[in-house]
């Protein structure tokens, strides 16, 4: 017996990364306001994602700072995640001290111009400090004026 095998593609679906995912994002769960991304679409297929955080005891502010490339004609990106500290409040800030050591991987997946996920995987000096692997859903809170997502 002699038969066919039809594969069907499946499009990914979701919107592609344009200028107009620019804007603050937030985490739209019960109880999970208070942390969320700004994201900045840059020239020559750049992305900056910043997550306004706290550490895992809830202590301090945490700034993880994601900077790279992505596909225009993708949905999704990896972005490599870094934890800045050392800072201070003026006037005692002094910008010798600020380190970004490599703390994983943030990855953001948009399915519409408004909504999306993040993924964040930690790297195993993030794991030692209690930071574990989460995802979430994302929705936008804010956009860029003049700015405009399909």
């Amino acid at each position: 017996m002699t038969g066919s095998i039809t594969v069907n593609a499946v499009a990914a679906t979701g919107q592609n990364i344009v200028g107009g995912l620019s804007g603050n994002w937030y985490n739209p769960t019960a109880n999970q306001g208070g942390h969320g991304f700004q994201i900045e679409i840059l020239p020559g297929n750049g992305m900056l994602a910043i997550w306004f955080v706290f550490n895992p005891a809830g202590t301090a502010q945490n700034w993880l700072f994601s900077q790279g490339s992505y596909d225009p004609t993708s949905n999704d990106v990896v972005l490599p995640v870094f934890l800045e500290q050392g800072g201070a409040f003026p006037p005692n800030f002094d910008g010798s001290k600020i380190t970004a050591p490599a703390w994983g991987a943030l990855e953001l997946k948009f399915t519409d111009c408004n909504n999306g996920t993040a993924e964040f995987t930690p790297n195993q000096a993030a794991v030692n400090a209690q930071y574990g692997h989460v995802t979430f859903p994302i929705a936008r809170l804010t956009n860029i004026a003049g700015t405009t997502c399909p």
